[in-house]
């Protein structure tokens, strides 16, 4: 009925998109709602010391005084998991953990989940990147328009295999269409640069022109 009587069963979940408060420290982040506390004083010394046991006991670091939103993307998603191993979770669901991490931090990520399943943690990993699924997991069940299609052994599938599970159908990979004939240019930007709230660049000096009738990637 509730993320709390998820935690009653020791059942954690860490969301695609994070639920930090960015201007609390790590430590804050991790113990918020579940604060050590006595004759309303948080006992933070008791919190850090529970908290860098659970970070040496499974290979994870933060840097705990910093605040959350200061931190990498790959750092902030290992925050939000051991938020989860602070409150006890057996049970880890990922929702999409793959979809803001870079090749590197993806790697490092696997590694981390595999340690947690080699300590009897049982790992819920929702993706639709076939090939981290295959590498990834032991199991692996396939859910089109709200109903369970099926549950295989990844060692008994193939990836063509969970995609024709997953769109009901042989997926062609070849699509065939006409060469195209782009116009004249309709966009030009010149020199584009931004940054997010946290200060990252997202844009930096990108130039392109985009003409009529052609898509642009």
């Amino acid at each position: 009925r509730s993320s709390r009587d998820a935690m009653k069963h020791r059942i954690g979940m860490v969301f695609q998109h994070f639920m930090l408060v960015k201007e609390l420290s790590c430590l804050e982040n991790i113990i918020i709602g579940m604060e050590p506390a006595k004759y309303f004083v948080i006992n933070k010394k008791a919190a850090r010391e529970k908290i860098l046991a659970l970070m040496d006991q499974y290979g994870m670091k933060v840097p705990l005084e910093k605040a959350a939103g200061t931190l990498s993307v790959g750092e902030q998603q290992k925050l939000e998991i051991i938020k989860v191993l602070y409150r006890g979770a057996d049970i880890i669901i990922l929702d999409e953990p793959t979809a803001v991490l870079t090749p590197q931090e993806t790697e490092e990520l696997f590694v981390e989940l595999k340690h947690l399943r080699d300590q009897g943690h049982t790992i819920l990993f929702i993706s639709h990147k076939l090939y981290e699924v295959k590498k990834l997991c032991d199991r692996v069940t396939v859910m089109r328009a709200g109903r369970m299609i099926a549950t295989r052994n990844i060692a008994d599938v193939t990836e063509a295999d969970i995609s024709r599970m997953m769109v009901g159908r042989d997926v062609v990979e070849v699509i065939e269409k006409e060469k195209a004939k782009p116009g004249a240019v309709v966009l030009k930007v010149r020199g584009a640069t931004c940054q997010n709230d946290t200060g990252r660049k997202l844009l930096d000096n990108v130039t392109l022109n985009v003409k009529k009738g052609e898509i642009l990637g």
